[in-house]
C-alpha cells in the first residue's frame, strides 16, 4: 500500500495489514525511539576513531574557516583504540568442552574437535576481531550465527556461518538491558540489512512490487526523525542506494518469541529428553519403542513341539528356557499356547518402556521471525533452529546503568579531551601565525608607503623604501608557556580517560628492568581492562553455546567424522581400543559411531559436558604446558608410564609445528624397538626445550620410568628416560 500523499505523512496514515504487522512495527518504533541518542553517540565514536577531519563538527569547522584560522586534527583516540584492540587480539580465546565425569571424556573430545574445526571453517576469529573492535569503540558488538545451504562450501549439509552486525543496525529490546542474559530474554531482536534487487526478487518473488531501491526509513514516521543515517550506513553508500542498477532495498529481519506448547519424551533412567512435534507422535514413538523392546526380548526364544507337549527353548538349543518373570520352565500343551505366551511376554516387556519413558507437555517461548519492509511482511515463520535462542550473541563492552546511552566503549570519555586538544592546538598555531607579522610603527609623514607595508611587509627579501624615518616593527608578545603545558597535560588526560597507562604499554625510563618485570607491570596495568575482558569471555560463551547447537543440528555423524579426522578417531582413551564414554542407561562402553550419534541427538548435553573458554595467549599456553609437565612427572613418579593420550596432549600444548606434532603422535602409537635411555636423552632435551629450560642435563621430563624398559609400550620408539630425583 502506498503512503498517503499529504503534507505530513504519519505511520497512522498507513492501514496495517494485520495485527502481526502492527506488533512488529511497534517493536521497531520502540527500539528507534529509545536508542536514538545512543546511536548518535555510536556514530560520533566511530568519527572520533576514524579521524580524517570527522572529529570537528561541521559548524565549528565552518566558523574557523570563516575566520581564516587553521583546522587542525591530531588523532589521539586511534592509538588508544589500537592498543586495546591489540590486547584483545592477544587475549585469544578457545572453546573447550570439559567432561563432567570420566565416562564423558570421549564425547568431550569429539565435541571440542568439532567446535574447533567448524569455527575455523567459518573464519570465526576474523569475525570476532571486528566484533571486539565494535565493543572497544562504541561498546556494542554483535555476532549472528546462521546456517545456509545455497551458495555454501558444503552443498550437501550446508555451512554454519558467523557474521558481524553493525551496532547501529542491531535491533534489541531496551528493557532487556536490565538482565545479564545477553539480551536473550528480550521480547524482540533483529537487524537492518540491505538486499540487492536480484537477491530481493530471488528470496521474495511474490513481493516484486517492493523491489524499489532507496531508503524507506527516511520517510517521516513515528520515529520523529529521518533515521536512515543512524543505521550504520555511510553517507557515500546512502547516496548510492538509489542507483537503479547497483542500488539496494532496505529489509528488516525481526525476531520475537511466541508462547507455544512443546511435547517431550523423557527417559527417567538416563535423563535424556527427546523433542516431539506433538503428543500423538510422541505416543506413536513410545509404541514403536515398546514393540521393538518386546520383539528384541523374545527374539532369543523359539517354540518347539514334541510328541505330547510344546516348549519355548533358546534358539539353536533344545534347552527349555525359563520364564523371564516367574522363572518357571515355559512348557505348554500345544504350539498355540506357546506362541500366545511369547506374544504376552513381548507385550509385558514392552510395557516397561512406558514405565521408563514419559510424555510431557510444557509451555515455552520459541523464536519467530519476520522479514519485512515497514508496511509489509515479506516472510515469516518459526525459527528453523532447534534451540530456543535468538541467533545473536551480544558483547557489551561497558554498561553501568540500564539505559542504552550507558553502553559505551573507550572512545566515549575521549570526546571532550580530543576536542580540547584539537582546539588548543589550532589556537596555538593561529597565534603563532598571527604573531609572525604583528605590524609596523610608521610615521604618517616621512615614513614608508602604508599600502606597501601592509601587502608585503612580512615577505622575505622584500625591499621597502622610506623617505626620512625608518619604519619600526611591532614586537609581538612572547608565547605563553601555559599553552604547551596544557597540551602535554591534555595528552595525559586522554590516556587517563581511556584507561591506557604507562605500565600497560611497558614504558619505563630504567634500562635495567628485566623482561619478566616488564610483563608483570603490563599485567598489572591491564587490570583496568579486566571487566571488559570478562564481558568478552561471557559473550564468547554465548557464541559457543549457539555454535554447539548448530553443530548438533547440521553436522551429522558422517560429517563429524570427516571434520575430526582419521587420527583423532583412531585414538580412543580406553584400554584395548575401547572408548570410555559409557551409555548412561546400560553403563556399557558406547561404540565410537554411537558417540557421534549421541552428540547429534542429545538435547540436554550440559548434563554431560561443560562449555568453557580457554586462554590462548603465549604466556597462558606456556603456563599450562609447565603445569602439564609437572603433572606428568607426578604420574611417572608413581611407576606409571606416559601413554599415547598424555603424550599427544603434551604435543598439542607445546605449540610445535603441525607436521612434527602429528609425526610424534603417530610414532607414539608404535611399539618400542629400543631399550629406554637414562639421563638426558633426546626426548628429555626436546621437552626441556619446549619448557624453555636448558637442553640435556640428565633431567628427564617424563621421569619415573623403570630402567629395565618394562611398561614402556606407550613411549615413542622406546625413548623413555629416568627422572633424576632432585
Amino acid at each position: 500500500m502506498a503512503y498517503k500523499k499529504s503534507r505530513k505523512t504519519r505511520v497512522e496514515d498507513i492501514a496495517p495489514a494485520n495485527d502481526e504487522l502492527v506488533t512488529a512495527q511497534g517493536y521497531i518504533a520502540s527500539w528507534a525511539r529509545t536508542t536514538q541518542v545512543a546511536r548518535q553517540h555510536f556514530a560520533r565514536d566511530y568519527e572520533y576513531t576514524d579521524g580524517n577531519g570527522k572529529q570537528w563538527l561541521a559548524k565549528d569547522r565552518a566558523k574557523l574557516e570563516k575566520q581564516g584560522r587553521p583546522v587542525i586534527e591530531i588523532n589521539q583516540v586511534l592509538p588508544q583504540v589500537l592498543l586495546v584492540a591489540g590486547m584483545h587480539r592477544d587475549a585469544k580465546l578457545g572453546i573447550a568442552c570439559k567432561p563432567r565425569g570420566m565416562e564423558d571424556a570421549r564425547l568431550s573430545e569429539v565435541t571440542s574437535a568439532a567446535l574447533r574445526a567448524t569455527m575455523d571453517f567459518a573464519r570465526v576469529p576474523r569475525v570476532t576481531d571486528r566484533v571486539t573492535d565494535d565493543s572497544i569503540i562504541c561498546g556494542l558488538g554483535v555476532w549472528e550465527i546462521l546456517h545456509k545451504i545455497d551458495d555454501a562450501e558444503d552443498l550437501v549439509f550446508g555451512d554454519i556461518t558467523a557474521e558481524r552486525i553493525p551496532p547501529d543496525s542491531f535491533i534489541y529490546d531496551p528493557w532487556a538491558l536490565t538482565s545479564a542474559e545477553g539480551l536473550q530474554n528480550g521480547q524482540f531482536m533483529g537487524k537492518w540489512s540491505w538486499f540487492s534487487k536480484d537477491d530481493f526478487l530471488d528470496e521474495f518473488p511474490d513481493h516484486a512490487g517492493y523491489a524499489t531501491t532507496g531508503e524507506w526509513m527516511n520517510i517521516p514516521n513515528k520515529f520523529g526523525q529521518s533515521s536512515g543515517d543512524l543505521l550504520g550506513t555511510s553517507d557515500q553508500l546512502l547516496a548510492e542506494m538509489w542507483d537503479p542498477i547497483n542500488g539496494r532495498v532496505r529489509v528488516v529481519t525481526l525476531w520475537c518469541k511466541k508462547n507455544v506448547p512443546i511435547t517431550l519424551v523423557v527417559d527417567h533412567n538416563s535423563g535424556r529428553v527427546y523433542n516431539m512435534p506433538d503428543k500423538d507422535k510422541a505416543q506413536a514413538f513410545l509404541a514403536a519403542m515398546a514393540e521393538k523392546a518386546g520383539r528384541d526380548a523374545v527374539a532369543q526364544f523359539e517354540p518347539i513341539q514334541s510328541d505330547r507337549t510344546s516348549a519355548v527353548v533358546l534358539k539353536g538349543t533344545a534347552i527349555t528356557a525359563p520364564d523371564m518373570f516367574s522363572g518357571l520352565p515355559m512348557e505348554f500343551a500345544d504350539p498355540e499356547s506357546a506362541n500366545a505366551h511369547l506374544n504376552a511376554l513381548s507385550q509385558r516387556v514392552g510395557m516397561g518402556v512406558y514405565q521408563q519413558f514419559e510424555v510431557m507437555t510444557r509451555k515455552t517461548k520459541k523464536p519467530y521471525f519476520y522479514k519485512m519492509v515497514w508496511n509489509e511482511i515479506l516472510k515469516e515463520g518459526f525459527s528453523p533452529f532447534r534451540d530456543r535462542m535468538y541467533p545473536f550473541a551480544v558483547l557489551i563492552g561497558q554498561q553501568f546503568s540500564d539505559t542504552p546511552e550507558s553502553i559505551m566503549g573507550i572512545v566515549r570519555p575521549l570526546h571532550d579531551p580530543q576536542d580540547e586538544f584539537n582546539k588548543r592546538y589550532s589556537n596555538l598555531l593561529a597565534n603563532l601565525n598571527s604573531s609572525v607579522s604583528s605590524g609596523w610603527f610608521n610615521r604618517k609623514s616621512g615614513g614608508a608607503s602604508t599600502r606597501l607595508l601592509s601587502e608585503v611587509g612580512s615577505r622575505p627579501g622584500v625591499v621597502v623604501e622610506y623617505q626620512s624615518i625608518k619604519p619600526e616593527r611591532i614586537q609581538p608578545m612572547e608565547m605563553s608557556q601555559g599553552h604547551f603545558m596544557l597540551l602535554n597535560l591534555q595528552q595525559q588526560n586522554i590516556r587517563v580517560s581511556s584507561g591506557v597507562n604507562a605500565d600497560m604499554m611497558g614504558a619505563n625510563n630504567s634500562t635495567t628492568v628485566s623482561g619478566r618485570a616488564i610483563r608483570a607491570r603490563q599485567a598489572g596495568g591491564a587490570t583496568v581492562l579486566k571487566p571488559r575482558l570478562r564481558r568478552y569471555e561471557e559473550a564468547y560463551l554465548d557464541l559457543a553455546k549457539l555454535w554447539l547447537s548448530r553443530v548438533q543440528q547440521f553436522c551429522p555423524p558422517e560429517k563429524l567424522k570427516r571434520i575430526i579426522g582419521v587420527f583423532e578417531q583412531g585414538a580412543p582413551l580406553g584400554a584395548n581400543n575401547m572408548p570410555i564414554f559409557t551409555d548412561p542407561l546400560t553403563a556399557q562402553p558406547m561404540p565410537e559411531a554411537m558417540i557421534y550419534q549421541t552428540l547429534a541427538t542429545l538435547t540436554n548435553i550440559q548434563f554431560d559436558l561443560k562449555l568453557d573458554v580457554t586462554p590462548n595467549t603465549d604466556s597462558e599456553r606456556q603456563a599450562q604446558f609447565e603445569k602439564g609437565m609437572s603433572m606428568t612427572q607426578v604420574l611417572t613418579g608413581t611407576g606409571r608410564p606416559v601413554g599415547p593420550g598424555t603424550f599427544a596432549a603434551l604435543c598439542d600444548m607445546a605449540d610445535l609445528p603441525t607436521r612434527f606434532t602429528e609425526g610424534l603422535k603417530r610414532d607414539m602409537m608404535l611399539p618400542p624397538t629400543m631399550p629406554p635411555q637414562g639421563g638426558g636423552g633426546a626426548i628429555g632435551n626436546v621437552m626441556n626445550a619446549m619448557k624453555g629450560g636448558a637442553a640435556g642435563g640428565g633431567a628427564n621430563s617424563f621421569g619415573g620410568a623403570p630402567s629395565s624398559g618394562e611398561g614402556m609400550e606407550g613411549t615413542s620408539g622406546g625413548q623413555g628416560e629416568k627422572k633424576e630425583q632432585e
